[in-house]
């Protein structure tokens, strides 16, 4: 599956608010996977520091 992530979304993102990024809680809920070196595609977050704050 892959979801369409608004615009603004994206901006809301890299602007360092990054609170609601769906595929980010998908990657931590085990429903999604991350790039080798554990960032969000979609975001590019860092899954790893994202996994030691939950």
């Amino acid at each position: 599956k892959s979801f369409a992530v608004p615009q603004w979304h994206t901006r809301h993102v890299q602007h360092g608010r990054n609170n609601g990024c769906l595929n980010c809680k998908l990657i931590i809920m085990g429903e999604s996977i991350s790039y080798a070196d554990v960032r969000c595609p979609q975001c590019r977050d860092d899954q790893e520091q994202r996994r030691l704050k939950y």
